[in-house]
């Protein structure tokens, strides 16, 4: 790279820093040419470069015989955090501190927004913040996979970090746990336990939901590793079915000695259901709830602030070079062992 432009794009890269972080408020003037070739240590040709670029990014716009501005509605100190909801048991608000303290670090703040858990909610409360001229948003989806309205956002260049689900075939910058590992890890650690027939339950079709079908993923290639049975060994919440008819099911039906359940959840349901029969298996979940502490359910831990706190640095990337590659990164896992990690009975061995 010639030094010229070496110069340019650290130039670019500080002016873009210094906005982003506050230095110049928005709605403000930038300072004169002058000033800012000398605070840069650049010519005048290479700032008006900088400006250049800025301006094609929608950072700052010209005003005839004024100046250069920043733009309110092209950058906004707040970044819209869009959730689900804030249910302690979910663990929601720990990812919401993530994206907290990234952000105030590098001088923004989040908005907490949250769906419902429904995508018409979602729609419009991010339409509405896009009318009031938001365009940076971190956004956990709803489960109903609102594609055509994620490929608008790409479509109006807003910046969005998605949490979690993953929109089907759109290019974007995602974070989520590392799901394909959680289900290996609970899976083998049933194996090491002595159980070789395991039922993997789950409420949302692994084919629905990328998390879930990498938590299945995993928990297939365990059973693969160790020559156990994995053909179709799974209880899938049917639409006809509450969740008290479901876990009344598997009860009713399972022959294996340990369930891998999908969700803490489903796996909360089931520890009660089978609290009163008299079969006891195993039992491992995945998310860590506070539930899954009150019932002493073995679970896989997301680290849930890690999740938020990488999903803002993502976003604030983006920011600094809207060209940059996407990115997608998965956050690790751990099991949390309590009591319901049990050795098989006997009348379970195979």
């Amino acid at each position: 790279m010639a030094k010229n432009d070496i110069l340019y794009k650290n130039a670019l890269d500080e002016l873009k820093n210094e906005i982003l972080n506050g230095k110049y408020q928005f709605q403000s003037k930038l300072p004169s040419e002058e000033i800012l070739a000398q605070n840069l240590n650049i010519g005048r040709t290479t700032l008006r470069k900088v400006l250049d670029s800025l301006r094609n990014e929608g950072i700052i716009e010209s005003r005839k015989g004024s100046g250069s501005f920043i733009c309110a509605k092209s950058i906004n100190s707040y970044i819209p955090i869009i959730m689900p909801n804030n249910n302690k048991n979910h663990r929601m608000m720990e990812i919401f501190k993530g994206t907290q303290d990234f952000l105030n670090s590098v001088g923004l703040s989040p908005l907490l927004t949250l769906t419902d858990k429904t995508a018409k909610n979602e729609m419009e409360l991010i339409d509405k913040l896009i009318s009031e001229g938001y365009k940076n948003f971190i956004i956990y989806p709803t489960f109903e996979h609102n594609t055509i309205f994620y490929q608008k956002l790409f479509d109006l260049k807003c910046n969005c970090v998605y949490i979690d689900t993953l929109p089907a075939k759109l290019a974007c910058d995602y974070v989520t746990s590392c799901n394909f590992l959680g289900g290996y890890i609970a899976t083998k650690k049933l194996i090491e336990l002595g159980h070789k027939d395991i039922a993997f339950c789950t409420l949302p079709d692994p084919k629905l939901t990328n998390t879930v079908g990498e938590r299945y993923d995993g928990f297939i290639s365990a059973l693969k590793q160790h020559n156990l049975n994995h053909s179709n060994n799974m209880f899938l919440f049917q639409n006809d079915m509450n969740y008290d008819a479901f876990g009344d099911y598997i009860v009713k039906n399972l022959t294996s000695s340990a369930i891998f359940a999908s969700t803490d959840e489903l796996a909360v349901i089931l520890i009660n259901k089978f609290a009163n029969s008299n079969k006891h298996p195993a039992i491992i979940g995945f998310d860590n709830t506070v539930l899954s502490k009150s019932y002493n359910l073995s679970s896989i831990n997301q680290n849930l602030y890690e999740i938020g706190r990488t999903a803002a640095e993502l976003l604030y990337k983006r920011l600094l070079n809207p060209q940059k590659s996407y990115e997608h990164i998965y956050v690790p896992v751990s099991i949390k062992e309590r009591s319901s990690l049990t050795k098989p009975e006997k009348k379970f061995n195979i």
